[in-house]
């Protein structure tokens, strides 16, 4: 797993010095410092996989040179937090008094802060933790990844803005904006796997 994470950070360093279209804004991912003990089952659990086992957190961050600020449909985002953010309470940003029961959020837990308008985390005491899209409202919807392939697949579509809405594509073979506008991009981009391509390797690490 860490050999294949380290393969696909090659591939991202490539995409993002070899178009010059691409403005690298944030990029570091932080190796994991020895700790003598785990705060949490939750923690204990997480740190049991092995993108935790080498590191804290992560963060991406690039756009294009000449876009629109405004515009995020072509730019890129990854914010993975650290265990110790990951099992916060997240009362008033998650859930609230108002949310229902049956959502059972107050279990969720974000663990890629990738945009100010969705999360993508893992419901405490699920110990294959797998990983849930949340736009704030409704139901978090599976994404049938577990948090190492959630993170392996997140580099192979170099954080593409809501590149979780290709898997849901792959899912359910229901087309999206997200997946035009990715098509547009590859066809102007170096270094991106095509449509087929990653569905290929979602189908590889996907959780059956």
């Amino acid at each position: 797993m860490i050999t294949q994470i380290s393969n696909e950070l090659s591939q991202l360093d490539e995409f993002l010095t070899g178009n010059g279209a691409i403005n690298e804004v944030a990029y570091a991912f932080e190796e994991a410092k020895n700790k003598t003990a785990a705060v949490s089952p939750l923690i204990n659990a997480v740190r049991a996989h092995q993108f935790y086992q080498h590191y804290d957190k992560a963060v991406l961050q690039w756009n294009l040179k000449d876009a629109d600020g405004y515009d995020l449909r072509l730019t890129g985002s990854i914010k993975i937090l650290s265990p110790e953010e990951i099992d916060k309470d997240w009362k008033g940003t998650v859930y609230f008094d108002s949310t229902p029961k049956e959502y059972d959020l107050q279990r969720f837990k974000p663990v890629d802060m990738f945009s100010e308008d969705a999360v993508a985390g893992i419901f405490g005491g699920d110990l294959q933790h797998v990983m849930h899209l949340y736009l704030y409202e409704g139901k978090p919807q599976s994404l049938q990844l577990t948090l190492d392939n959630y993170i392996l697949m997140a580099l192979k579509c170099r954080g593409f803005y809501f590149w979780h809405y290709l898997v849901l594509y792959f899912i359910t073979g229901d087309k999206n904006e997200v997946v035009a506008d990715y098509e547009s991009f590859c066809n102007t981009m170096n270094h991106l796997y095509t449509i087929n391509e990653l569905r290929d390797e979602y189908d590889k690490l996907r959780k059956i």
